[in-house]
């Protein structure tokens, strides 16, 4: 395509196809970006899928990242070992180890690492950011009230929401299960841990 590996120098083992794909890769290798505008950003990093209109567009430097689908992953910068995959999953700029699946996922994480997001808009805070790591949601619309630094929460079920959005170690299921405080490590059961169900 048009300008397709254009600045590359020194990278090897790359397939760029599509306007612009790969545009700006000079020693970066072993990344294979399909689409317009795909890998349009990346300088230096390698072993990267990208596949899809502006898909990781505007990775730099993350490498080892997985990221297919419209958009997928377009702010992604620098976070590495990453998998998106569905349209407009915006993808963390700068985390790592995130998991996101599904049409608009975690749209406004911006910088936490291992968090887990499968189904259309889960993890997904139409109006703030979150930087927590280690969050899991599982469902349509699952946990979209989490925010900030909220980290090692698990949401399952259709639009369920954390009891509170910008808190650790808490969790829901399906609104019938919650759970906060909800720390330990293992086998152990956290000291201050809470549970309660609807009957």
């Amino acid at each position: 395509g048009n300008l397709a590996g254009e600045k590359n120098t020194t990278g090897n083992t790359n397939n760029f196809f599509g306007a612009s794909a790969g545009r700006n890769n000079t020693s970066g290798g072993s990344n294979n970006f399909f689409g317009n505008g795909a890998g349009a950003s990346n300088t230096t990093a390698g072993s990267n899928n990208f596949f899809g209109l502006n898909a990781g567009t505007n990775n730099t430097t993350g490498a080892f990242n997985n990221i297919f689908g419209h958009t997928a992953g377009f702010n992604n910068t620098t976070g590495s070992r990453n998998v998106f995959i569905g349209t407009s999953v915006d993808g963390n700029r700068t985390g790592d180890e995130n998991v996101f699946i599904g049409n608009n996922a975690a749209r406004n994480s911006r910088s936490g690492s291992a968090n887990i997001a499968i189904g259309t808009s889960s993890l997904s805070n139409s109006t703030d950011t979150l930087s927590g790591s280690n969050n899991i949601a599982i469902g349509l619309g699952a946990i979209q009230n989490i925010r900030f630094g909220a980290s090692q929460n698990v949401g399952i079920g259709y639009s369920v929401f954390l009891p509170t959005a910008n808190a650790n170690n808490q969790g829901v299921y399906q609104n019938v299960l919650f759970f906060t405080g909800a720390s330990g490590t293992g086998t152990t059961i956290a000291a201050g841990s809470r549970a309660g169900i609807k009957t």
